[in-house]
């Protein structure tokens, strides 16, 4: 609940806001009870009957499936007032507020609390809002800190290697107490020590970069204009040995093709067969 709206107290002014309107959603109930409840024991001498505290809280209930209920109840008392006789009566405070969570507390919350306990893994959240939403939903969920289910629970939602570092302890946590603290206290030594590390692999890295970017040292001599030029030389001469060796190769290849060529034999002009004379 935000502080802003002036309100008058015993002579005094103080700043309050009103509670935001519920909508119905059952989600936005326990908020929106919490809320109203601060602002009417604040102001308690303005509202000092149930009657008032009533009509205050169903004025906040003016959309969704909230206004819809809000309609049904003011229509039924009336109806009742008009067949008695008698002035409406919204009954005490209490069975109010008593018959608003019958209709909008989320059935069975505390199962869907457990089973979001079961859910929840740290992930990258830090480790002591971890612990903190986890100890809120032990509360929703009405379960004592001292059942080993919680704290089993609570083991599994951290991660393996946190869990490792817990349990290989000289003398383990066995209490949830003693897990929300040693945890806490492990994972952020972990991230300290990280975070040194990381700051020294990254000094040692730009030291290594500063060496790989050093500029090549040239050597600008000047050239005697008179010398012989070796570079020109050896470009003529590697250009003769490779005309030289492609002449050779050229000629060892006709003499292996004339060794391997099968000769062609001559043929003998055959004379036509002798006829004897009878």
């Amino acid at each position: 609940m935000n502080i802003g709206t002036e309100t008058e107290s015993k002579g005094k002014k103080v700043k309050l806001n009103l509670p935001k309107p519920f909508n119905g959603k059952h989600e936005k109930l326990k908020t929106f009870l919490q809320d109203s409840q601060m602002y009417l024991l604040i102001n308690a001498e303005m509202y000092e009957t149930d009657l008032k505290k009533i009509a205050f809280m169903l004025s906040l209930m003016e959309e969704g499936d909230a206004a819809s209920w809000k309609q049904q109840l003011i229509e039924e008392t009336f109806d009742q007032a008009i067949l008695a006789g008698t002035n409406p009566n919204f009954g005490t405070f209490g069975n109010f507020i008593g018959a608003l969570k019958d209709a909008f507390e989320p059935y069975d919350s505390e199962g869907d609390m457990l089973e979001e306990m079961k859910a929840l893994r740290i992930g990258d959240v830090p480790i002591d809002e971890h612990i903190a939403k986890y100890k809120m939903l032990v509360t929703k969920a009405k379960l004592k800190e001292e059942n080993p289910v919680v704290i089993d629970l609570f083991r599994e939602t951290l991660s393996l290697s946190l869990q490792r570092r817990l349990l290989t302890l000289e003398k383990p946590p066995k209490t949830l107490k003693d897990w929300y603290e040693w945890a806490s206290r492990l994972d952020n030594n972990y991230k300290r020590m990280q975070h040194i590390l990381g700051q020294t692999n990254a000094g040692k890295s730009r030291k290594k970069d500063e060496k790989k970017t050093e500029g090549r040292k040239w050597n600008f001599s000047k050239k005697d204009p008179n010398a012989m030029d070796m570079d020109v030389m050896m470009v003529e001469k590697q250009e003769r040995c490779m005309k030289t060796d492609y002449v050779l190769n050229a000629r060892r290849r006709d003499i292996s093709e004339e060794i391997v060529r099968p000769k062609k034999t001559r043929r003998r002009h055959q004379l036509p067969p002798f006829h004897r004379d009878k």
